[in-house]
């Protein structure tokens, strides 16, 4: 006998893409560390999105269920403008993820994201369970040797303000790991409230 199939699986999370405004800001402040620093994997503009949940291998059965749950949000909550404001990075010994921070309208962000965690436990989905820090990330450290021009040319930037960002939808992306980098695929794509 032999052992049963495993379903398709989907490495999936929920996030909000930015608009190309913002793309070309943060283009332009990677192209500026780029000149300052070696050693980073930058994120192709075009892939830079703010993430809100990170669900990991999800049955492609149970998209549709996820799906829902961004529809239900999307209707119950308005959108919210921030500013792109300060660079930093995680990372106890040396900068892993080089990021860009938002600020103002926490509140709506964070009652926006307990309500895709609550509707996604709701149907027994297990949401990363980490402490949200909402951000936008620019690369990643390929290795420790560049960490101290990085971390002085991220100081530099500490307190830059690179614009406002308008959160307008939720998007349900599909996110294929290859050899240059991840695939997304938009799977599902629900607008916000408006005020």
């Amino acid at each position: 006998m032999s052992p049963p199939l495993k379903p398709p699986l989907s490495r999936v999370f929920i996030a909000s893409s930015l608009d190309a405004r913002t793309r070309r800001a943060l283009a332009a402040i990677q192209q500026s560390l780029g000149q300052a620093t070696a050693g980073v994997k930058w994120v192709a503009p075009e892939k830079i999105h703010l993430t809100f949940l990170f669900l990991g291998d999800v049955a492609e059965s149970r998209i549709l269920s996820l799906a829902s749950i961004l529809d239900d949000v999307g209707r119950a909550h308005q959108g919210a403008t921030l500013e792109i404001y300060g660079l930093g990075y995680f990372g106890r010994r040396f900068p892993r993820i080089i990021w860009a921070g938002l600020r103002g309208a926490s509140q709506p962000l964070i009652a926006l994201r307990a309500a895709l965690v609550a509707g996604c436990r709701a149907l027994s989905f297990a949401p990363d369970s980490k402490p949200w820090q909402p951000h936008l990330t620019l690369g990643r450290m390929r290795s420790p040797t560049a960490a101290a021009p990085l971390s002085a040319a991220l100081a530099e930037r500490e307190k830059i303000s690179l614009g406002r960002l308008t959160i307008t939808h939720l998007q349900l992306i599909k996110s294929q790991l290859t050899p240059l980098g991840p695939r997304y695929t938009i799977l599902h794509e629900s607008p916000l409230a408006r005020a």
